[in-house]
């Protein structure tokens, strides 16, 4: 931030020895200065929350974004070699509390890992992947697997981070949503009714999740999905995912 020139002129007396109306000013010179120098904008301030959060919270290994800044339109076409030299000072207050994390423990790390090595099989850890229709079928395996293998006799906070990574990860890869046969109802009416149970019968104590940032992350993923299923049902009659 630029600090603010607070210069101001004085009256020289004679014998230099200032008067109490120039210490006054001198005395309001410098809280002004010093008001300058600590104003922070929004984006510093909303991030040095987050990191304090984040030292406070020792399990938490990082924060998964779920929802940035939008892009401004103008501002689509520039280099991304400006995006170092972006005006943060920009964002407003509103702006920066619409962003959504998701805070990742070790559990929900894994979990991360395991769901995307089960819906993607062989390419989880490839560079270039490629789908086809057999996707879709792969995906819907993939949630026969979880609902009757993985979910059973877990605790509400293990649910949940299988959940949310299984969703996350189909969320990512949604060929399938536009690439099937059919039937991809199953997986839509399924997901939603295993998420409205988990959050409808358990406390967010029990469900592991802290309210600060997780809880809105998890929403917001969960709104995005609905959005995501809502557009392509109109053509692939998949259905509403209820999850509320």
């Amino acid at each position: 931030l630029n600090n603010l020139d607070m210069s101001s002129s004085s009256t020289i007396k004679r014998d230099n020895q200032p008067s109490a109306g120039d210490d006054n000013a001198n005395k309001k010179a410098k809280l002004n200065d010093t008001d300058a120098d600590v104003k922070k904008f929004p984006h510093e301030l909303y991030f040095e929350k987050r990191n304090a959060w984040l030292n406070e919270n020792k399990d938490i290994l990082g924060a998964m974004l779920i929802k940035g800044l939008e892009s401004d339109p103008d501002e689509e076409d520039e280099d991304e070699e400006n995006d170092e030299h972006e005006d943060k000072s920009k964002y407003t207050e509103e702006q920066m509390n619409s962003l959504r994390f998701i805070m990742l423990n070790k559990n929900r790390d894994e979990q991360l890992k395991e769901m995307r090595t089960l819906v993607l099989g062989e390419q989880a850890n490839g560079s270039c992947m490629m789908f086809d229709t057999s996707f879709s079928y792969t995906v819907l395996g993939s949630w026969d697997h979880v609902k009757s293998r993985i979910l059973p006799r877990k605790s509400p906070g293990q649910k949940l981070d299988i959940l949310l990574a299984f969703t996350h990860t189909i969320k990512e890869y949604d060929v399938w949503m536009h690439d099937n046969e059919g039937g991809m109802g199953e997986i839509v009416k399924g997901l939603g009714a295993a998420w409205k149970k988990i959050i409808k019968q358990n406390s967010d104590e029990k469900l592991g999740w802290d309210t600060e940032y997780t809880k809105p992350g998890v929403m917001e993923l969960l709104k995005q999905f609905q959005s995501d299923i809502d557009i392509v049902d109109s053509c692939n009659e998949m259905g509403k995912f209820k999850y509320m």
